[in-house]
């Protein structure tokens, strides 16, 4: 099988909504599709933004996500930095901050 440089940059990272963000987005998941090899949390929530006009309420501000929500990468690690890069097949959940009980 010959190499396919336009298949090797593709990323895909799916996308998990809780609560308010699930509340807003309509749906309790979507994969997202990158044409590049490099993807950054900040370029998921600009895709998100553009899918999901209602995220912009509570949500997402300024590039970023709402004080009120929280991210976390594949169910292991929380983060706060938009520039955090992203793996094909890699997991992205978005969550109200406050969530618990």
């Amino acid at each position: 099988m010959a190499y396919d440089r336009e298949m090797a940059a593709v990323t895909e990272v799916e996308v998990e909504f809780y609560g308010v963000p699930r509340q807003r987005a309509g749906v309790e998941r979507v994969k997202l599709v990158f044409s590049t090899s490099t993807v950054v949390a900040t370029d998921v929530v600009s895709a998100l933004r553009r899918r999901f006009p209602d995220l912009q309420n509570d949500c997402l501000e300024g590039g970023w996500l709402h004080p009120s929500c929280a991210a976390n990468v594949d169910g292991v690690a929380f983060i706060s930095d938009p520039g955090t890069r992203l793996s094909c097949g890699q997991t992205l959940l978005l969550m109200s901050a406050d969530a618990g009980g």
